[in-house]
């Protein structure tokens, strides 16, 4: 079991696609595609995002040691394929 805890407002808003009218509240910002600013993500290789708090953002360095450690029922998605709503 793993405990994401705090915030990291890491999204580069000039990169992402997202409604540009909605609120921008920081915790449930819906997204068509989300890109990540490396610098705001502060070399974090795990965090919740700040922009969308149910979103855990996950280095590519960590998706394939758990996909080698062979861990079941994990799946990642990559960020400029998913929509977060």
């Amino acid at each position: 079991m793993v405990n994401v805890i705090g915030l990291v407002a890491a999204a580069d808003l000039n990169k992402s696609e997202y409604d540009a009218d909605q609120a921008d509240n920081m915790i449930a910002m819906g997204f068509d595609s989300l890109a990540i600013d490396n610098e705001r993500a502060k070399g974090f290789l795990m965090f919740r995002l700040a922009e969308n708090i149910v979103e855990i953002i996950v280095h590519e360095q960590v998706v394939k040691a758990v996909e080698k450690a062979g861990f079941p029922l994990i799946r990642f998605f990559k960020t400029e394929d998913i929509a977060i709503i």
